[in-house]
Formats: C-alpha cells, sequence, structure tokens
C-alpha cells in the first residue's frame, strides 16, 4: 500500500514537472495552426444580404418574444386587480375616482358625475325632519 502510494505520487510529480513545458507547446501549435490555417473569405453580396436578412428576422422574432412576454405579465397583473375589485366593490369606485382624478389633472378640466338617488333622498329627509 505504501509503495503504490509512493509510485503514484511520483508518477504524479513527473506528469506536473512535464505540465508547464507541455503548456507552452501546444500553445506553439496553436499559434502556429492559427497562422498557416487563417483565410479571409469574401462573401458574395446576395449571401451577405441573406445572411443580414436571416439576421434581422432572428431579431424581429426575439423582439416578439419579448413582447409577448411582457403582455402575459401584464395581463397577469391585470387579472391579478380584476380578482380584488370583485372581491371588494369600495376597491372598484376607489379606482374609478382616480381615474377620473387623473383626467381632470392631465386635462385641466373639472368633471361632473351624477350623484345616485338613493343617495340624495337620504340628504333631503333630513332636511324636511328639520
Amino acid at each position: 500500500s505504501h509503495s503504490l502510494f509512493h509510485s503514484l505520487f511520483l508518477s504524479f510529480s513527473l506528469f506536473l514537472s512535464f505540465l508547464p513545458s507541455l503548456f507552452l507547446f501546444s500553445l506553439s501549435l496553436m499559434s502556429l495552426s492559427l497562422h498557416y490555417y487563417r483565410k479571409d473569405v469574401c462573401l458574395p453580396v446576395n449571401l451577405q444580404r441573406a445572411m443580414a436578412a436571416e439576421a434581422e428576422s432572428a431579431r424581429d422574432a426575439k423582439a416578439k418574444v419579448i413582447a409577448a412576454e411582457g403582455e402575459l405579465n401584464a395581463s397577469k397583473a391585470l387579472k391579478e386587480a380584476s380578482d380584488v375589485i370583485t372581491d371588494n366593490s369600495t376597491a372598484l369606485q376607489l379606482r374609478y375616482l382616480q381615474t377620473i382624478s387623473s383626467i381632470a389633472t392631465e386635462q385641466n378640466s373639472t368633471i361632473l358625475f351624477p350623484m345616485p338617488i338613493d343617495m340624495s333622498s337620504a340628504f333631503l329627509k333630513n332636511d324636511s325632519d328639520a
């Protein structure tokens, strides 16, 4: 067991001693292969146009996917908002008033909206009792 470990250690240390020179040799081969195999290629104009059209269509497809994901997120948010409004009718009234307020602020206008008859009858009863 001891001799096996010792022989493994020696072979590994021998491998490590050769590693820097092996690395430098592989780098020199890579530079030679890059030097000898480097070629400038001129593509025909029609092929360049076709490649550009393909790249543009890929970008368009990616943009459509991103837009669809945005629409999906927006629809999920609208669904959550409708769930909140469905559960609480006061939330719908507050949202309605908030929308009217923002429209009036943007257009610098006054908005009149009718008062329900039920509400006005309560005021009229109080006035007639007095």
